[in-house]
């Protein structure tokens, strides 16, 4: 709950900038993968449609001096979806192969955008990203547990359209363990450098 505090107490310096400087924005994304805990590995396999999870949230863009340059700050609610190919004889497959938790974001970027002419601009943006676990953290029926805080670094880029849209693409590189096994004491996600994608859509004030 500090933590929160200090980003709200955040939010409400950079909305004292000056309003040309500030800008507004909602998003949501479809996550790409899920997390394959037996084969420490993403699985692109589809479920829920095409895709394996989704976010959503909204945030700040200040306008730094330099030219095309710009701070992000978010907070950001997502499901992400976990794996495991381990099933106990005393239950069916779907109910333990797959297991959906939920978690706030809350990202600090850097992005700079790069104008052609017209209405298009490129953009790039990467920072790091604190994750917190939301609601039960056990998962496949105890075997594993989710790690209250987790530390990832996001990178990305995409296009602008007009003032308002943005479409991007989003790679999460998990830079502390995640997940613990309980029986083996296994810690997963992040010792390998593993990562979750993400297709994002953005509307800006």
């Amino acid at each position: 709950m500090r933590k929160l505090f200090y980003f709200f107490v955040f939010l409400a310096f950079l909305s004292s900038a000056n309003a040309q400087e500030l800008k507004y924005r909602i998003g949501a994304g479809l996550g790409i993968n899920a997390i394959d805990l037996q084969n420490i590995d993403y699985s692109n396999s589809p479920s829920c449609g095409m895709f394996e999870g989704w976010n959503v949230g909204g945030g700040l863009a200040y306008n730094l001096k330099k030219k095309g340059l710009s701070m992000n700050i978010s907070l950001i609610l997502s499901r992400i979806r976990f794996k495991s190919n381990k099933i106990p004889a005393n239950l069916e497959p779907s109910d333990y192969t797959e297991n959906d938790r939920f978690f706030l974001e809350i990202p600090l970027t850097i992005e700079y955008n790069f104008k052609i002419p017209h209405f298009l601009t490129f953009y790039g943006e990467t920072g790091p990203k604190p994750v917190f676990t939301l609601g039960k953290r056990k998962m496949f029926n105890g075997e594993y547990i989710l790690q209250p805080i987790t530390l990832q670094w996001t990178l990305g880029g995409g296009i602008r359209i007009g003032k308002h849209w943005k479409l991007g693409y989003q790679r999460d590189f998990w830079m502390t363990n995640g997940v613990k096994e309980l029986k083996e004491g296994n810690l997963y996600v992040g010792n390998k450098k593993k990562c979750t994608d993400n297709l994002l859509f953005s509307y800006y004030f």
